[in-house]
This record gives C-alpha cells, structure tokens and sequence, in this order.
C-alpha cells in the first residue's frame, strides 16, 4: 500500500473510531513500555474494528488478510 493509495480512501466518522483511537493508544502505550511486548491480540481487536468501521466481510477481508496479513 502506498500513500496515494492510503489517500484514496475514504474517512468515516463513527462511534468505531473511539474504539479505534483506545487501541492504537493501547498499542502505543505497550510498546513504550516494553518494546518486545506481544500486541497481537490488540492487533487483531483492531484490525477487526477497522473491517467493521468499512464493512468489509467474508472473501473480501480473507483476500486483504492473504496479501497483506
């Protein structure tokens, strides 16, 4: 993914950003604190927000998880 294509999308406002901004806030903190620190479950809280936030489901979200998960 490049940047052109990253500015591409679409912005939606909704309720699933707060959830969103926690987690990265979350990831952030963790690593701050230890950087060897497991994040993937926190990863994958918000990978699945994200898909929820543009609804992407099914084969869709399984082809973006094969090329770039």
């Amino acid at each position: 993914v490049n940047c052109y294509e990253i500015g591409q999308l679409p912005i939606i406002i909704s309720e699933g950003r707060t959830i969103i901004e926690e987690l990265v806030k979350t990831i952030i903190k963790a690593k701050e604190q230890e950087p060897s620190a497991d994040i993937s479950n926190l990863e994958r809280q918000l990978d699945n927000e994200v898909y929820a936030l543009y609804g992407i489901v099914g084969t869709d979200r399984e082809l973006i998880m094969k090329n770039y998960g």
